[in-house]
């Protein structure tokens, strides 16, 4: 039967005659242990993501209970078989990284209730917040050493900034939301989505452009000391400054972790700008049949009294945005809508570039 073969392979596996690794990946293997990656990535903050259809749902609660439950006799589990095993020990340094992983998954579970109870909890419980978040970097920081030393190991370093990557996003969350915490600034707990618009083209009541122009003029009595822009498209949307073609985003959403980096530019735009007046203008094709072209900005001009945010509303000192059809001549105002997918806000003064959930 299965419960024999398994216990037969594993103590093939690793050279010895007990239950220990049979156990250790039918704990790993039950649904309740399984953990989601995008959701293991996610903003602390962001609302619970409903899973898919295909997707285990045991519940957040009984997760957690779970992963509390199985960590320690996982991690005892794996300690004695480090202990007696005579072949393929290396594979158990990867199963103590991943029962690790699930360690700290359980501390991200109990942590984001928290943060989402914030207005309930009494003074004493608030302040108590402060170094449960510090467990949660010191276990990303961990986590992520760990990772680099397994990965090393077996592969080149090529390409592994891309899994590095995510553990110093969800690092900067973490440490977002303790400076938010410990300066009271703002109200708690806060959104941590993109404020700006995605801005389109309204071409009747029942349609958007699908090839469209935007533009924006504004006057600088001063150079800023720091001019950074955040570029999206939806999906191929082309940066001008005063008639000098800048950069541009063209990729779309796909199941390539690569590309999901294209999908968002930072770009210097400080040599580009100058005293006195100077436009912008984003050209935006989107090639899908019935698609609908837009795009999204986000600025930070250091020492300067304008920003440049993508807004379909006057903001104060902000520039204001017009937009058409490409290859029209009449300006209108353009419309917001709801992009179907959730991204993070960037934060520039930590040089941390906006992120599209998945």
């Amino acid at each position: 039967d299965l419960h024999s073969f398994s216990g037969k392979y594993f103590n093939d596996f690793f050279g010895v005659e007990n239950s220990e690794g049979y156990r250790i990946y039918n704990t790993l293997g039950n649904p309740q242990n399984q953990m989601m990656w995008h959701e293991v990535w996610r903003h602390p903050l962001l609302p619970q993501r409903n899973p898919s259809w295909w997707e285990s749902n045991p519940g957040t609660a009984a997760k957690y209970s779970w992963l509390t439950m199985s960590v320690p006799a996982l991690l005892s589990d794996i300690a004695s078989l480090k202990q007696s095993a005579t072949r393929n020990k290396d594979h158990l340094e990867i199963l103590e990284f991943y029962t690790s992983l699930n360690s700290f998954f359980a501390l991200k579970l109990e942590t984001q209730a928290k943060l989402r109870e914030y207005k309930q909890l009494s003074n004493d419980q608030r302040i108590s917040l402060i170094p449960v978040i510090d467990k949660n970097i010191e276990k990303i920081n961990n986590l992520k050493q760990s990772y680099r030393s397994l990965w090393l190991r077996y592969y080149k370093v090529e390409n592994l900034y891309m899994i590095e990557d995510k553990f110093d996003r969800l690092f900067s969350y973490f440490s977002e939301v303790k400076d938010q915490l410990q300066t009271g600034s703002g109200s708690f707990p806060y959104n941590p989505s993109l404020k700006t618009d995605w801005l389109y083209v309204k071409v009747n009541n029942d349609s958007l452009s699908s090839k469209s122009e935007f533009m924006s003029e504004f006057g600088l009595d001063k150079l800023p000391t720091k001019a950074i822009v955040q570029l999206m498209g939806d999906s191929h949307a082309k940066l001008f400054i005063n008639d000098k073609f800048v950069d541009e985003v063209f990729v779309r959403r796909s199941l390539s972790l690569y590309t999901e980096y294209k999908r968002t530019k930072w770009i210097n735009i400080l040599d580009y700008l100058k005293v006195g007046k100077n436009t912008l203008r984003i050209e935006v094709i989107n090639y899908n049949p019935r698609g609908s072209a837009g795009f999204n900005l986000a600025s930070y001009l250091k020492d300067c009294q304008i920003n440049l945010d993508s807004y379909a509303s006057d903001i104060p000192n902000n520039a204001k945005w017009f937009g058409r059809e490409l290859g029209k001549i009449h300006w209108i105002k353009p419309v917001a809508k709801k992009y179907p997918y959730e991204v993070i806000a960037p934060d520039f003064s930590r040089e941390r570039k906006s992120w599209i959930e998945r």
